[in-house]
């Protein structure tokens, strides 16, 4: 079960990752991106308990979801949040 976890969502997770270095190489998204990738990884550090009884696989697939659903929270939640502050910050 592990390896198909791991087949599933470590390309996205790879994705997800490019993604965001491609958005840090951005002025304009560098903070948020950074946050991002920063707030995912200890999110999934924390969430993701080491279960002796699972395997390898089955808990780097784990690492990868939890991952995956941090950034695609994470990454609008900032931005929406950037932007707002953008808005109300005066000129």
């Amino acid at each position: 079960m592990g390896s198909e976890i791991v087949f599933l969502f470590g390309p996205l997770c790879l994705v997800i990752i490019f993604a965001l270095g491609y958005l840090a190489s951005k002025p304009r998204f560098r903070i948020v991106a950074c946050l991002c990738v920063v707030l995912s990884a200890f999110v999934t550090l924390f969430t993701v308990d080491a279960v002796p009884s699972y395997s390898f696989w089955t808990q780097a697939g784990f690492y990868g979801f939890m991952f995956i659903a941090t950034s695609l929270v994470a990454l609008p939640a900032m931005l929406g949040v950037s932007k707002l502050l953008q808005r109300r910050s005066p000129t």
